[in-house]
């Protein structure tokens, strides 16, 4: 029989978060129809999410940003993403050609913030090697038990860590297992991109290398795909010497392995179809006994907590009658001093501990202590003990205890003290009596319990949302994973626990967006991190500290010439206006959106621009609107938290379908200047002149290419980008997977081109090409031209434009990798070149010159286009040294052209301008003797021609 004991003390907690979007949204990316809809249907049983200011609530409504998050990568045609796109792409791009690049990019920061860690494990051997991997930042090593820390990933390899095992066992300790794909909470998984998993990766040589394990990688094999998408937990019987046996807690089962992951067989606890279990999980205790969980989604006989005495050959449930229906994510610790006693910490939806949170959200949890008995042969079950009533409620709702519904848990007995029991939700909490009581617990980490709903504060140097506790081996040493890197403690016992940052080069953190002083050289930077705020700099040094100006997810900003003034943005389109002192702390502000504008209308992280010209008008896009603010230097930073009621002018008569809406904007910096591009999750994108007059011009550009044919048939425009010299040249990005990517106009969107090349499987767009997400035009003062392209695996870079065959390079695999670009920033002054990712911080590089990245044949597109339909080279090979050529193109005739010759190995000669003629020489007389090319641009020319001199 099952003995149950059930304590009587009942307790009231509200619950409450910091975050947006943390627990459903992810599930959604990847998994079968069928599975989405079995989500999709519980989730409409949950209270929806909301956003007040700044905070990031756990209450939002998911259902809109499942549709925007579709709507950005889902092939236009079918409205589904790709099944298995994120392998498919990889394996894609590994394709492609790299550039040559004369520099390297160099991280940039912010060196003290770590990104979402849910892996983090010991060497035994020495407990100052650290292993650890953030959920899209990759496996990073310390070997000064956390001051410094090195990526071990390399750059085309997978970086979505999720959880980590040492083989402990003797004369085997450098093999490590890590697992890949987060499956609930992933920032990415709604406003950017998605990180669910391509299965597991083994090192052989202590952290130093990794490699995939075939048999767990994406096709292969392909009936286990879905489930290798997804992995909660990684276990290894370390009580085995003759196997290695090895476990993957994964979506739907779990999976056991006799020879280190070579093979696998599917476990008693494995299920499919449609009552597949959606959360699982597994531990394994030093003698060798197994549990495993298989949340409440299962079949019926296959759902519930399992033990397996005999290194998981056999399995029982042990799930008692008393244990809930429903249950989510449940997450367990045995007690080092008696492995036999193991506590379940469980997301019960209606059951155990109710949680009142902010905001009128929600959330039900349970703690349950288990007991084996060995000695007690009528009870080999064991006994359950109900602990929910004693979790922790401080009293203020920043204190309470909350899940996030089961995005944020963590569990861990003390190895030392068997009675002290820490669990983790959005905060961290210390019981000294195994929550037996309600007395003898402390909240030691996350908020600070005098936080409140409109100034929400950390406990110092800790973050919210707790995903791991962990030991070392050895001292015993505390240390706490969450949201924002990695914490560690010698005085977990006291009243006030004192942390250390050991985020010292620990780049994972997840960027939505940057800016810089575009108008004079300065150290200023401003970047918007997911769950870690708006962070300013103005040092070059990468370890001084960055202070947080406008906390919650941070956005878009804007940095204007004298530094004055700065704009900055959190989640759920939430702008205001700063100023901050020398070291970026905030000094005043006023929040400053439009007020009387429903959130849900617009997009997570909401986009916002300021005319770069003038620095004193704002334009904010809203579903089918464009607002317009003329002198927002006048609005008076008042420190008032609510949307500005006047000052704002609505420009109407956009021909927007009624179930889309403007999704990014850009303004032109010269030659037109403060013209306004806006592009909308649909085809449509607009262009707007006059935009702040009484009477603005809008025209939807009609995306025809120079033969009048279409070009772009469809796709979410997640991107905008103009020449800082030529405001009539533009990249178009957009963001959805199998259809056309970029687009290209040299006249202000009269003809547009489609320039996605070698980025795009297939001529119409279709196949495993990447998700683009941003571009960049730079302009060097030698009077070269380069094009970049970030995307969802890397950064691209050509130097020429030719339309379809456009052919565009890698850049930097080594080092940025294949990890999310979410915007480019370029600046001409000082060649200060900054990439955002979402997952491995900022990365950064001085470019001057197109050889600086790109560098021989790339540099002249592989000698293609060389038989140019507008210029013809009069004498060829050159007689005299003289070049002469004439201009086909009539129409293009009286105009200044910029003129780079290279040499054939792709070098450049020399770089001239001269007005055009229909007849035209150059004096080539300091050239050798050889074959050279020479490229021709201005507005609307960009030819390429071949010539011989001898």
């Amino acid at each position: 029989m099952k003995k149950v004991i059930f304590p009587v003390i009942a307790l009231s907690i509200i619950a409450l978060s910091y975050q947006l979007l943390k627990s459903d949204n992810a599930k959604d990316s990847q998994l079968s129809e069928e599975v989405v809809a079995r989500i999709n249907k519980k989730k409409k049983k949950k209270k929806g999410r909301i956003v007040l200011d700044g905070l990031a609530a756990p209450s939002m409504k998911h259902s809109v940003l499942r549709a925007e998050y579709i709507s950005k990568l889902a092939d236009p045609k079918t409205g589904k993403i790709p099944q298995g796109i994120r392998a498919k792409e990889l394996a894609f791009v590994n394709n492609m050609p790299i550039s040559n690049s004369v520099i390297d990019f160099e991280p940039r920061g912010y060196f003290k913030i770590g990104g979402r860690t849910r892996a983090l494990a010991f060497d035994v051997n020495d407990e100052n090697t650290i292993i650890a991997g953030g959920v899209s930042g990759g496996i990073f090593k310390s070997t000064d038990g956390g001051q410094t820390w090195v990526k071990k990933t390399m750059g085309d390899q997978f970086h979505g860590v999720t959880c980590i095992v040492q083989d402990k066992r003797p004369g085997k300790t450098n093999n490590w297992y890590f697992g890949t794909g987060e499956g609930y909470g992933n920032s990415a998984s709604a406003p950017s991109a998605y990180y669910f998993g391509n299965g597991m990766y083994h090192s052989d040589d202590n952290g130093e290398t990794w490699n995939a394990i075939t048999s767990t990688n994406s096709n292969t094999p392909n009936t286990f795909d879905l489930s290798w998408d997804v992995m909660w937990n990684i276990a290894l019987d370390q009580s085995v010497d003759s196997l290695t046996i090895l476990y993957g807690a994964c979506h739907s089962s779990i999976f056991r392995s006799e020879d280190g992951g070579n093979t696998w067989s599917a476990t008693t606890l494995a299920s499919g179809g449609n009552s597949s279990a959606y959360t699982t999980n597994i531990l394994v205790t030093p003698s060798g006994v197994t549990y495993g969980v298989l949340n409440s989604d299962a079949p019926s006989n296959k759902r519930g907590i399992w033990r397996s005495n005999d290194h998981g050959n056999t399995w029982e449930n042990i799930l008692p009658d008393s244990f809930p229906g429903v249950y989510e994510r449940i997450v367990m610790d045995y007690n080092p001093q008696n492995e036999n006693q193991v506590y379940f910490f469980a997301q019960t939806p209606n059951f155990g501990k109710h949680t009142n949170t902010f905001f009128d959200g929600e959330d039900w949890n349970s703690l349950w202590l288990y007991e084996y008995d060995e000695n007690d042969t009528n009870s080999v079950s064991g006994t359950w003990t109900d602990l929910s009533d004693n979790l922790p409620d401080e009293g203020t709702s920043f204190a309470t205890l909350y899940t996030q519904n089961a995005y944020d848990m963590a569990i861990a007995v003390h190895p030392d003290s068997a009675n002290v029991v820490f669990i983790g939700g959005t905060n961290l909490y210390r019981s000294t009596d195994g929550f037996t009581s309600d007395q003898n617990t402390t909240m030691i980490g996350g908020y600070k319990p005098t936080s409140i709903d409109t100034n929400w504060d950390i406990y110092e140097n800790h973050h919210p949302d707790q995903h791991l506790i962990a030991f070392s081996p050895t001292s015993h040493k505390f240390y706490s994973a969450n949201d924002g890197g990695i914490f560690t403690t010698t005085d977990e016992f006291a009243s006030n626990v004192v942390w250390d940052d050991l985020n010292n080069g620990y780049f994972t953190t997840q960027l939505y967006a940057v800016s810089v002083n575009q108008k004079q050289v300065t150290n200023t930077i401003v970047a918007g991190f997911q769950d870690n705020g708006n962070f300013v700099t103005r040092s070059a040094n990468i370890t001084d500290k960055w202070n947080m100006a406008y906390n919650g997810d941070g956005g878009w900003s804007y940095v204007t010439e004298d530094e004055d003034d700065i704009y900055l943005s959190i989640q759920r389109g939430k702008v205001a206006k700063f100023t901050l002192d020398a070291q970026g702390n905030q000094v005043s502000f006023r929040r400053m959106e439009p007020a009387g504008l429903d959130p849900d209308d617009g997009l997570f992280i909401h986009p916002f621009a300021v005319d770069p010209v003038s620095e004193n008008t704002m334009y904010y896009p809203h579903k089918h609107d464009l607002y317009v603010y003329n002198n927002i230097s006048s609005i008076q930073e008042t420190g008032e938290k609510t949307p500005l009621t006047s000052g704002w002018n609505k420009v109407t008569g956009f021909d927007i379908a009624s179930n889309k809406k403007m999704v990014s904007i850009h303004v032109t910096k010269a030659n037109p200047g403060n013209v306004v591009y806006i592009g909308t999750d649909e085809r449509a994108v607009f262009k707007v002149e006059n935009p702040n007059s009484n009477n603005p011009i809008i025209t939807e550009l009609p995306y025809k290419d120079i033969n009048n044919k279409t070009a772009y048939y469809s796709g979410f425009t997640i991107d905008i980008a103009s020449n800082p010299d030529n405001g009539n040249e533009l990249i178009f990005v957009n963001s959805n997977y199998t259809s056309r990517s970029l687009f290209y106009t040299s006249d202000g969107g009269t003809t547009v081109a489609k320039i996605g090349g070698n980025l795009e499987e297939n001529i119409d767009g279709s196949g495993n090409g990447p998700s683009m997400r941003s571009a960049e035009i730079l302009t060097f003062s030698n009077g070269e031209k380069m094009y970049l392209a970030g995307s969802s695996v890397g950064l691209f870079g050509t130097a020429h434009l030719n339309g379809d065959s456009t052919k565009w390079y890698r850049v930097s695999p080594e080092i940025i990798g294949n990890t999310i670009i979410e915007r480019i920033v370029y600046r001409k002054e000082d060649g200060l070149l900054l990439i955002a990712t979402h997952g491995n911080g900022i990365y950064y590089a001085n470019v001057n010159s197109v050889s600086d990245l790109l560098s021989n044949e790339e540099v002249i597109v592989d000698k293609i286009n060389t038989n140019s339909p507008k210029i013809k080279i009069t004498e060829n090979p050159v007689k005299g040294r003289i070049l002469k050529f004439e201009l086909l193109d009539k129409n293009s005739i009286d105009q200044e052209v910029a003129l780079s010759f290279y040499s054939e190995a792709g070098h450049l000669v020399k770089n001239l301008k001269i007005f055009l003629n229909s007849s035209n020489s150059v004096d080539l007389s300091s050239f050798k003797d050889g074959v050279y090319f020479m490229r021709v641009q201005s507005e609307d020319l960009n030819e390429s021609v071949r010539f011989v001199i001898y």
